[in-house]
């Protein structure tokens, strides 16, 4: 091999693995009541993330009755958890009522619950290993 080409195979050779790796998730949002607004998805990618509200990717979907799905590619293996709410009125936050009640509908993965409270982030919490595609149901609770 001549001596130009080596470290450009080296290099190619050491991205070859890193691009194998990338996963899916597929996420299925059940319950959507009406197709005013947007559906927001917003992924993260550990505890200190989903806390700061720093989502690593996130999801616009087109809202309508029933179910909308989207999905976040690319993504190393780790540890994920999801958020969605229906923007129905878009004005792009989730609305909640003079006691703190959510006034649009709003989930977590693993379809998890908070008291009073956002679940935790490991609550919600799944794994994405190499190259999967990932299914991730959860329901909207209005």
């Amino acid at each position: 091999m001549k001596t130009g080409l080596r470290p450009l195979v080296l290099a190619l050779a050491a991205l070859g693995p890193a691009a194998v790796q990338a996963g899916e998730i597929r996420v299925t949002v059940k319950g959507v009541r009406s197709a005013q607004g947007k559906v927001m998805a917003a992924l993260y990618d550990s505890a200190e993330a989903y806390a700061g509200k720093n989502r690593r990717d996130g999801l616009e979907l087109t809202a309508r009755p029933g179910d909308v799905q989207g999905v976040f590619i690319t993504l190393p293996p780790g540890r994920y958890g999801i958020a969605v709410y229906h923007d129905e009125n878009g004005n792009g936050k989730l609305d909640y009522n003079l006691f703190g009640v959510p006034l649009e509908g709003f989930g977590f993965s693993r379809d998890a619950v908070g008291d009073m409270a956002p679940p935790s982030f490991d609550a919600t919490a799944f794994t994405v290993d190499g190259n999967a595609v990932l299914p991730v149901g959860l329901t909207l609770r209005y």
